[in-house]
């Protein structure tokens, strides 16, 4: 999960309770939601991903 490597990447010990409990199938309907409201949105999420991608390399 990226918000928990966000938080281990900061030293941070404790991911806040609520960040816990995402995984990888919400954020898969979080997206479906996202790109039905708009399809371009799909090229945020690709552009974001590829900065955070460059970011951590």
């Amino acid at each position: 999960m990226l918000l928990i490597w966000a938080y281990a990447y900061e030293g941070q010990k404790y991911v806040p309770q609520t960040l816990e409990s995402i995984d990888e199938e919400f954020i898969e309907h979080f997206l479906a939601s996202f790109y039905a409201l708009d399809p371009s949105h799909q090229k945020i999420v690709a552009e974001t991903i590829a900065e955070v991608e460059r970011f951590l390399a």
